[in-house]
């Protein structure tokens, strides 16, 4: 019985090398790069309750994914997203006084296209992870920062051009969203926070 088992251990064992091994990667493999314009969305001080608003600025992200079927893929996405202050309530920053955001997503997302007979590819997808937030303030010569990690999440859409087999490129929009901040030192500005994204993208699969 013993020695049946242990047969049975060994072929399963070696069963699953050969369906690892025979798993081909081929074409579902590809790494994408985007950059692009980023909107942050006003927030309010938690504790003045004064709206604090953004200027234009920019997101760059890199993604690794994998296609599990064609329509869906799974990707691992580390980006980064920067935008400036430009009002704190009446007050427009200038002559001295500069604020920064940055922020750093680290998401899991799952992205569904949609199976199309031409090279046009419309997509859509989610994401969940971590973002990585810093906050630096500047008047004249003197200046303060501060940085937290809370959860992130993010909706995707956009279209991709199949260039070849093995290369596209593309158009999206990102919304990147977090739940409230927990910053120790601008203890005002501890709001979650929302940014729009639009961005062109390449991708090669390996």
């Amino acid at each position: 019985m013993k020695t049946t088992a242990k047969l049975l251990g060994v072929l399963t064992l070696a069963s699953l090398a050969l369906n690892v091994s025979a798993l081909d990667l081929s074409g579902k493999t590809y790494i994408n790069a985007d950059v692009g314009v980023s909107f942050q969305q006003d927030i309010r001080s938690t504790i003045t309750g004064a709206k604090i608003s953004f200027s234009p600025g920019v997101r760059g992200d890199v993604t690794l994914g994998y296609h599990i079927n064609e329509p869906f893929a799974v990707e691992l996405e580390v980006g980064v997203a920067q935008n400036s202050v430009d009002k704190i309530g009446p007050l427009k920053l200038g002559s001295g006084i500069s604020s920064d955001w940055l922020q750093v997503p680290i998401l899991a997302n799952v992205i569904y296209t949609v199976p199309t007979q031409c090279s046009f590819k419309p997509y859509i997808g989610v994401g969940v992870g971590g973002v990585a937030t810093t906050v630096d303030l500047k008047i004249g010569p003197a200046s303060a920062d501060d940085n937290d990690f809370v959860f992130g999440y993010q909706g995707v859409a956009g279209v991709k051009y199949l260039i070849n087999e093995q290369m596209d490129v593309g158009l999206g929009y990102k919304l990147l969203g977090t739940t409230d901040h927990n910053f120790s030192k601008f203890v005002g500005l501890n709001d979650q926070t929302v940014n729009h994204s639009l961005l062109a993208s390449f991708s090669f699969r390996f």
